[in-house]
């Protein structure tokens, strides 16, 4: 149950965030059964913005990956996600539950489903990526520009704006891969921001 409410919880929470609408979709020539990885049902029907299948299993062990995300199926129309499966690992489970953080690594995986650091590229919104050789990867969308210069950022002087995670000063003993860069914003400028690649302590 305690589980079951933190996924509500985040569903609702991005509701409030996103709330225009695109176009319902229906499969009506369904996927099979793991599409979407190991595990997913087939998919067909009417989806209604976006699907998510969410997953508790093992990942890695305790600590380090808390949890993976990202959508599986994205619209031929916009290439915005339609359907997209969350992962989390079940040697950490309890101890987010106890620390109260269960609910921000959902909401954080939940970002990627529905796009975040995901469908970048694909958009045309992420340059000079890092899997491509880049040390200054920085998003270009013009909403976030605008934000990123209203909420600090105008004195920004270290790279492109705005900047995501590069992985190349990642916090003391903490790996940070492929998982981590291209995908976050960079945790060096942003620490405590909810889609920056590590959680932290505190709002």
């Amino acid at each position: 149950a305690e589980e079951q409410a933190a996924f509500d919880s985040a569903k609702a929470r991005w509701q409030r965030l996103i709330y225009g609408d695109i176009p319902d979709v229906t499969i009506s020539t369904p996927f099979p059964a793991g599409t979407c990885g190991g595990g997913t049902p087939a998919i067909s029907g009417f989806i209604d913005d976006v699907r998510i299948y969410a997953f508790i299993d093992s990942i890695d062990g305790p600590g380090n990956i808390l949890g993976q995300a990202g959508p599986c199926l994205v619209r031929n129309s916009d290439n915005l996600p339609g359907v997209g499966v969350m992962h989390f690992d079940s040697a950490d489970v309890a101890d987010l539950i106890g620390l109260g953080q269960f609910s921000e690594v959902i909401l954080h995986e939940m970002g990627h489903v529905l796009g975040f650091g995901t469908v970048w590229s694909d958009l045309g919104l992420l340059i000079g990526p890092r899997r491509q050789g880049g040390t200054d990867p920085h998003f270009v969308g013009a909403q976030a520009l605008a934000q990123f210069e209203t909420n600090g950022g105008a004195a920004y002087s270290l790279g492109a704006r705005v900047p995501v995670e590069n992985c190349l000063s990642p916090p003391p003993n903490t790996p940070c891969g492929a998982g981590s860069y291209d995908a976050h914003w960079r945790e060096t400028t942003f620490v405590s921001e909810l889609m920056t690649p590590y959680i932290d302590d505190g709002a």
